[in-house]
């Protein structure tokens, strides 16, 4: 009676996990194939991924996991610095996402069941699959980590994606530069976690990453040609960050402690990465020219309160034929629609009216001189892509399709 207990209960578990990377893979072909075609997908799939979720949740469940779950935050924090100071030093864009409350809501709902659902099944396979226990120590296999990866990189990408990304000759170094090499790196981060600790620090990692690209008004706009390097090198950084506050590596935080001082550092990172960004309602911008002289200098940082009118008088930064520039609002026509602005330095105001969809905000404070780290990365990026001859085509390294 015992045995058939336990026969029917491995049954039903099977049962479970099947059903969850039916669901899985439904969920992808919706999101992937009609997408575009039938709306109504959007709200479904997500859904599919959820409930995928769920049915593996009790089967990979081990704890709360919380030093791992700080070593996560940690580890994509650290992915987060590089890649956003890799932007700062080569250029930021305009998100493509909207940030209205509705538009964040739908997109959080859109990214946070797919990623649940991802890592589930990614952790269920990695550890079933690419984990080895010789002598009671825990070894990898490498070559199964890096079909796993393979397989669950898949769903950063549509059908339609791929296909164009690959057999376009004249899109295939671009697609690989900027799709392909950071979202395998990602996924190898990822799948390695997994197998090593479990479902939580994967999810939490990815969850971070996902959750930084919907709400961050600006991203990372990389030069194609340094992408797929600048990718690889920021998830390798967190792996190693990851392995190294975490087992099977000395642990650096007590063991079931959630102390203040554990959380000190990830917290202060954060901070640092989100300033610059506009996720607090302020960003941070470097001066590039001397047109604000003597009240903004070249290397002042000026912090910009994002959304804020302009008041005549007032300096705003603003977008101009591809650029952000900073300059003191001396006009103000047509209700608030068109801004006439000027550099301080120079007698003759822009010789164009910027509209008001184009402004960025205004600026609040300023702090002198400690932009010119950032200007000397950017003179030694565009150093190295003049003379090694790269093209400077951008992109942004954190993309859920």
């Amino acid at each position: 009676m015992e045995r058939s207990g336990s026969m029917l209960s491995v049954s039903l578990q099977a049962s479970r996990v099947l059903l969850a990377f039916m669901l899985g893979a439904a969920g992808y072909m919706l999101q992937s194939v009609y997408y575009v075609r039938s709306p109504p997908s959007f709200l479904i799939y997500p859904l599919l991924w959820m409930l995928a979720a769920m049915l593996l949740y009790p089967v990979l469940y081990k704890g709360l996991e919380r030093n791992r779950i700080i070593g996560s935050f940690a580890a994509s924090i650290v992915v987060l610095i590089l890649l956003v100071g890799a932007g700062m030093a080569l250029g930021m864009a305009l998100s493509p996402y909207t940030h209205t409350p509705l538009a964040v809501a739908l997109n959080l709902y859109r990214v946070i069941p797919v990623v649940l659902g991802v890592e589930a099944l990614r952790t269920y396979l990695a550890r079933r699959t690419a984990v080895n226990k010789d002598k009671g120590r825990l070894t990898l296999n490498t070559w199964r980590l890096i079909a796993l990866s393979l397989v669950f990189m898949l769903p950063q990408f549509t059908l339609s994606q791929l296909q164009l990304g690959l057999m376009g000759q004249d899109k295939l170094p671009g697609f690989l530069s900027m799709r392909l090499i950071p979202g395998f790196a990602e996924s190898l981060t990822l799948t390695v976690m997994a197998a090593y600790t479990g479902f939580a620090a994967p999810a939490v990692m990815a969850l971070t990453l996902h959750s930084f690209e919907v709400l961050s008004p600006l991203l990372p706009d990389i030069p194609w040609s340094l992408a797929g390097m600048v990718g690889a090198l920021a998830y390798m950084a967190g792996l190693f960050t990851f392995l190294s506050l975490t087992e099977p590596f000395p642990n650096p935080f007590k063991r079931g402690e959630l102390s203040l001082r554990s959380l000190a550092l990830p917290a202060v990172l954060s901070l640092i990465i989100l300033a610059p960004t506009g996720v607090f309602g302020y960003r941070a911008s470097v001066i590039m020219s001397s047109s604000m002289k003597p009240t903004l200098n070249v290397g002042d940082i000026v912090v910009v309160r994002l959304g804020a009118k302009p008041a005549n008088g007032s300096i705003a930064e603003f977008y101009h034929d591809g650029e952000y520039l900073v300059h003191r609002v001396i006009g103000i026509e047509d209700g608030g629609k068109l801004y006439q602005t000027k550099g301080d330095a120079v007698r003759e105001p822009d010789p164009f009216k910027t509209p008001s969809s184009m402004i960025v905000g205004v600026v609040v404070m300023k702090i002198p001189m400690l932009g010119w780290a950032t200007i000397y990365l950017r003179e030694a990026a565009s150093f190295l892509l003049k003379h090694v001859g790269m093209l400077n085509t951008p992109t942004s390294l954190l993309t859920l399709s």
